[in-house]
């Protein structure tokens, strides 16, 4: 009942704009994995937009009544913003079938996201003709017989997008305001305060004579374009390098973080991802199909992708414990970290490649990051 009203509010397309199939859900009862292992599971699985749902659902129900829900979204049809509100919608539903729920606005093109007098700015010009001139090369030299990986090669038997391995934390109450009230009293923020804990962290695991660390944060958009509660891809991303050298304050690195961030708000930079990524529908199939092999095969150009969701007002939020992500299976070099605040519980996820760093490690540099931000919080 409750993915039957969803699907009257929530479009759902598959290639080339088509109907796809409903919402794919399972219900596991007593089941005998956790809703890690269905994350990792469903983060490595494909979904061929227009055979598959993008949207998927999984409820692990246990004997004492309650259960874990785990949310899967096609990245090419929605952020992780547009999965707060199928959840936020999801979860009134739930508590009462009859619930009315707010209309979706629609989905702007993502060209229409950028302001004119950015889009014509030459700062942005630029950026979009380098992406464009640097697929050509990477063309040029394949031509003369460069060899590249392809995303969907096998490594040690599997397709790359089945090595996922994920890490997680959650924050106690007293932890979480600790760390937003020193945040407040430093004057940053708590985004730049853990990206500058996870910048650190993977300086002291993986060493490489840089102490220069980039970040690659997500924007939301909906605000700055004035688009209302509209479901799919309305981001861009902020990238900043800051300097993290052992001597330098932990707060002073991220209180710089917080000002190149707001810097690139200010200036329109932070639309520079996104005209790069309108620049790809101008390429023909075969560059376009390259570009997204590199971007999924090679290093991203960042050390990771922060993900804030910030503080989630969800429906009967007392019944919620927590909530973890968005996990991204994004590029297979990227190390990406997602941040939620549920009921005053800060959560941390940490997504990454099996090929690329062992699930040891994994632990160890998550462990690192959260003792690094409580050494600066206390």
């Amino acid at each position: 009942s409750a993915l039957e009203r969803l699907e009257q509010v929530y479009p759902m397309y598959g290639a080339q704009g088509k109907p796809s199939p409903k919402i794919s859900l399972m219900v596991m009862e007593s089941p005998d994995v956790t809703w890690q292992d269905m994350a990792v599971k469903h983060l490595g699985t494909m979904i061929n937009l227009g055979e598959s749902s993008p949207v998927r659902l999984v409820m692990l129900k246990y004997s004492e009544g309650n259960a874990d829900l785990v949310l899967t979204f096609h990245h090419g049809v929605t952020d992780g913003i547009a999965g707060v509100f199928f959840l936020q919608d999801l979860l009134k539903l739930l508590d009462n079938p009859d619930a009315s729920i707010e209309p979706l606005t629609p989905e702007p093109e993502m060209v229409e996201l950028i302001p004119a007098h950015i889009k014509n700015s030459f700062k942005i010009k630029m950026s979009k003709f380098g992406m464009n001139m640097g697929v050509r090369m990477i063309r040029l030299m394949e031509i003369l017989g460069k060899k590249w990986p392809t995303a969907d090669r096998l490594v040690g038997g599997k397709h790359p997008w089945e090595h996922m391995n994920l890490t997680t934390r959650m924050f106690t109450e007293d932890q979480t305001r600790a760390l937003v009230a020193r945040c407040k009293a430093e004057g940053t923020s708590v985004h730049a305060a853990i990206s500058t804990a996870w910048l650190r962290a993977r300086k002291e695991l993986i060493p490489d004579g840089k102490w220069e660390r980039i970040v690659s944060s997500p924007v939301n958009l909906r605000g700055y374009a004035n688009t209302g509660k509209a479901f799919g891809l309305v981001m861009s991303n902020i990238v900043v390098a800051v300097d993290c050298s052992p001597e330098r304050d932990f707060w002073a690195v991220a209180s710089e973080l917080k000002q190149k961030m707001a810097k690139d708000v200010e200036s329109g930079e932070m639309y520079a991802w996104l005209a790069q990524t309108t620049g790809m529908v101008t390429l023909s199939p075969k560059l376009a199909e390259l570009g997204m092999n590199m971007f999924f095969t090679h290093h991203p150009g960042y050390d990771f992708s922060m993900t804030n969701l910030g503080r989630l007002k969800l429906p009967n939020s007392e019944n919620v414990n927590a909530v973890y992500g968005p996990l991204v299976n994004g590029g297979e070099q990227e190390f990406t970290v997602g941040v939620a605040t549920h009921n005053n519980h800060l959560t941390m996820s940490f997504a990454y490649r099996d090929f690329v760093l062992s699930k040891e490690m994994g632990e160890q540099m998550t462990d690192c990051a959260v003792e690094l931000l409580w050494e600066a919080v206390r």
